[in-house]
This record gives structure tokens, sequence and C-alpha cells, in this order.
């Protein structure tokens, strides 16, 4: 089943797996979210990458799923993470705050290709 292969995606992520995310993109994959929009399965391997090494950890934590049972999932999702060093923020107010963990509420929609494969993850962050 498909829902089985969107929570192994999240699983690989959090896991920061690079291998089980390479398997399970497919070689075209489009990833498009608030920061980045790339093509390609090197590129988006490297887009993760790069924000592993950014990060103590990351975990995404799954709330509701929607789909058409066939080839694409809506997926509320909530990533939690600390980051490898404190980043200095600047807040509503124009105060400076330095962060370490974090929590953002995303949709991801992920679209699969016949044989599995993800194809496209466009993520929509509240």
């Amino acid at each position: 089943m498909m829902i089985d292969k969107v929570l192994q995606y999240f699983k690989d992520f959090s896991n920061q797996n690079l291998e089980g995310l390479a398997d399970s993109f497919a070689d075209d994959i489009h990833l498009c979210d608030w920061l980045v929009d790339v093509h390609g399965k090197e590129n988006v391997l490297g887009i993760i990458k790069d924000m592993y090494s950014n990060v103590k950890y990351v975990t995404i934590k799954p709330v509701y799923f929607y789909s058409n049972d066939k080839d694409w999932f809506a997926c509320e999702i909530v990533i939690d993470g600390e980051n490898a060093e404190a980043k200095k923020e600047i807040d509503d107010d124009g105060n400076t705050q330095m962060t370490l963990t974090w929590s953002l509420e995303v949709v991801d929609v992920i679209h699969f290709n016949k044989e599995g494969k993800i194809t496209s993850i466009k993520a929509y962050k509240r």
C-alpha cells in the first residue's frame, strides 16, 4: 500500500537515512517548499543532506492523511528539530532571539509514479 511508502519516507527522513530516501525517490523527483524548488534525485538529496548538516535531529510526526488511494497523499505533519547551533531570529516585535529547537506545521502533498517511487513533494508551511 502507498501509505506504507509515505510512512517509510517519514521514518527515513526522521532517521536521516539518505540511502532509504534515495530508494524511495524517482530519478525525476521535484521538491518544492517555501525555501527551495529543485528537480532531480541528486539535487533533492543534496538539499536534504545540507539540512541534516545544520541540525542535531529532525522528526516528522504525521497528524492526518488524505489520499485518492492510488498515487497521491496530502499529509498534515509536524516537523520538530534542533539546530546544530543557536540561530539568531527576530520576532514580530523586533526582539532578537536565539533558537535551538523549533516546530513546524506543514502539509506535504506527495505524488507517486506507477513504480511506487515519489515523483513530487510539495510542502506548505502554516
